[in-house]
């Protein structure tokens, strides 16, 4: 048996990327084209000097829900805080304490261009997420069940002297659905655990498929987390032994003796 369980915040990471960057390919649903990126940590190094280029990085924090009964239960009113930072990426030029100025990329001082910038990004990031004629965004509203609440806020600022960057941080907390648990069951004659993808990441799954273009070929990141989500991180078939004896017990109280019976299953019809 195969066990392929549906994590659904990967499956929310990828759908957002995608819906942002129309899968790496014209037409660009923002002006940050194709650099939209999950979770980056640091600027990308192929910023030219004196050239400036909105950028996106998705990510997700806070996981919160409520337990649902049972041990093995699902959890009930699972919200994530999905995190889109829009920047705008380009050269700094840093002093050191002999007074040379060094160029490294990074989020540069924000002025009222910069900012000019991070707004249409943020407005086309809010567009593009409810655009009902992007492909991406209805595999996006797949994965969300519902946006609890929307804020935008300042996100880098230069440690020492307090400066504002050209950076600023959409935080959209949503609830999504908590992912699934094996299942036991019974595949030809044998205890198996089978757990099938739900519908809403095998769409997304093939539409990832079937956009293919022959003179493009698929971004590394995309068919890989594609994968990653098609056999959830399971290396390969794992054989479950067939349960061939079980023991009940029914509790007594402290002064009676303990109900039991073997069964064993080999027997059983």
């Amino acid at each position: 048996w195969r066990r392929v369980m549906s994590m659904n915040r990967l499956a929310l990471r990828l759908a957002t990327v995608l819906t942002l960057n129309n899968n790496f390919r014209p037409p660009w649903p923002t002006s940050a084209e194709d650099r939209v990126f999950d979770s980056r940590n640091r600027p990308p190094q192929r910023q030219h000097e004196n050239e400036f280029r909105p950028e996106i990085v998705v990510y997700t924090t806070d996981d919160e829900g409520e337990k649902s009964v049972g041990k093995r239960g699902p959890m009930r009113n699972r919200n994530i805080d999905l995190i889109v930072e829009c920047a705008v990426c380009g050269w700094r030029f840093d002093e050191d304490d002999s007074g040379n100025l060094t160029a490294n990329p990074g989020y540069p001082e924000t002025d009222a261009q910069m900012e000019a910038k991070l707004d249409v990004l943020e407005a086309q990031v809010r567009f593009a997420l409810a655009n009902p004629v992007n492909k991406w965004a209805a595999h996006w509203g797949d994965a969300v069940i519902k946006i609890n609440s929307w804020s935008s806020g300042r996100w880098a600022e230069e440690a020492e002297s307090r400066t504002p960057l050209a950076s600023r941080v959409i935080k959209i907390n949503v609830s999504i659905h908590d992912d699934c648990s094996p299942e036991a069951r019974v595949v030809d004659g044998e205890p198996a655990i089978v757990n099938r993808l739900p519908p809403r990441i095998e769409r997304l799954i093939a539409a990832i498929d079937a956009d293919v273009e022959p003179d493009l070929p698929p971004d590394e990141y995309v068919t890989e987390i594609a994968e990653m989500l098609r056999h959830s991180g399971v290396p390969g078939e794992i054989t479950m032994r067939p349960l061939k004896h079980m023991k009940l017990t029914a509790t007594q109280p402290d002064h009676v003796r303990p109900l039991g019976v073997d069964i064993d299953l080999d027997d059983q019809a």
